[in-house]
């Protein structure tokens, strides 16, 4: 009987699912949710009691799926079926009988498959920006509010309206001062403007604002772990989206320089040495010199270790420019093909599949 109770204790059912609450100081710890507001996160222990944590005190909370639908909705989610996973958490939104924070927290999680639907198929960003506005309204005191927000500015990019989405991001840059939201998240915010002001041509004001972002992106020294690596990885997004301002204001020619500072620095991130790579190589393709261009590419993908985003970029490029020089030695096709298989989520994804025909 003693042996069959051990075995029982340790099934995989008998521990409930925890919630995951990442902590600015770097720390990932599991709890019982209990609400999360914009100021206060509560928790439960073990004994019953409840705890009251600072929202500035956490990076993210991510709930544990506790019901057939959450779950349903994170499985298809993660299959990249958006229509399914929109569905799933649509209803988990709706069901009787849920925890405070589940039904908001479902709903966001609607607005984001949506989202992400977008980004495949730009006929559905309206639905999006929708979805996330009318949650964003019914919940303005959730500790999710500045991620939903974040998610509505994208939502709004894809559907063509930058200044829409420019004039959120100020909302939200006030709020996050106002309520003293976690440092990182200035940060985050206003590099969400500098990409909506590029989609909107305004390229000089994205170079000037990137500047600013890559000097005051660098955290203190008596910053939380985890806030300062946060803000690091921000920075590197900053460093390479200038290069980006830089060209489209003044041309590729212009921004090598500005690579070739990146490419050499020693300091750099992973992810900012090899979009310097990229941006290199995409000037040897403007000045004709293709197969350099060619090599320094391919060494970027199979060399370097780049997140999937910057894969992605060096994948395009690759497929470009290999086409040019007649698809050889391998087929331009290959690198679109891998841009899907191995980038899918990149935004790089939707440009593959429209030249792959799909």
């Amino acid at each position: 009987m003693l042996t069959l109770t051990i075995l029982l204790l340790c099934l995989p059912f008998a521990l409930p699912a925890q919630d995951r609450l990442e902590r600015a100081d770097g720390r990932t710890v599991s709890a019982k949710l209990v609400s999360a507001g914009l100021a206060d996160v509560v928790i439960g222990g073990a004994d019953g009691k409840e705890t009251k944590i600072p929202a500035g005190d956490l990076m993210d909370i991510v709930p544990a799926p506790a019901t057939d639908l959450l779950r349903r909705g994170e499985e298809t989610f993660s299959a990249r079926d958006w229509s399914g996973a929109a569905n799933a958490f649509s209803a988990a939104a709706a069901e009787a009988g849920a925890s405070a924070w589940m039904p908001v927290w479902s709903g966001l999680r609607h607005g984001e498959a949506l989202l992400q639907w977008a980004r495949a198929d730009r006929a559905r960003a309206g639905e999006a920006v929708a979805a996330l506005r009318t949650w964003c309204d019914a919940n303005p005191e959730s500790f999710w509010l500045p991620r939903a927000r974040l998610a509505q500015a994208r939502a709004l990019v894809i559907a063509g309206d930058a200044d829409g989405a420019d004039g959120l991001l100020q909302q939200l840059s006030d709020l996050a001062f106002d309520r003293n939201l976690a440092k990182h998240m200035e940060l985050e915010i206003n590099l969400e403007r500098c990409r909506a002001f590029l989609v909107g041509k305004q390229n000089e004001v994205a170079e000037a604002r990137l500047r600013d972002l890559v000097t005051r992106g660098i955290p203190s020294s008596d910053a939380p772990r985890g806030v300062r690596t946060r803000m690091l990885a921000l920075r590197g997004e900053a460093q390479i989206l200038l290069g980006d301002a830089i060209a489209a204001k003044s041309g590729q020619k212009a921004a090598t320089a500005y690579w070739e500072g990146l490419a050499n620095d020693p300091k750099v991130s992973p992810d900012v040495r090899a979009a310097a790579r990229v941006g290199l190589a995409v000037t040897a393709r403007a000045e004709n010199r293709l197969r350099d261009a060619q090599l320094q590419l391919a060494a970027v993908v199979a060399v370097l270790d780049a997140g999937a985003e910057i894969r992605a970029r060096a994948l395009w490029e690759l497929a470009e420019v290999t086409a040019l020089l007649g698809d050889h030695p391998t087929p331009s096709q290959a690198y679109y093909e891998r841009i899907l298989t191995d980038c899918p989520d990149s935004s790089y994804a939707e440009k593959a599949r429209t030249k792959l025909g799909r």
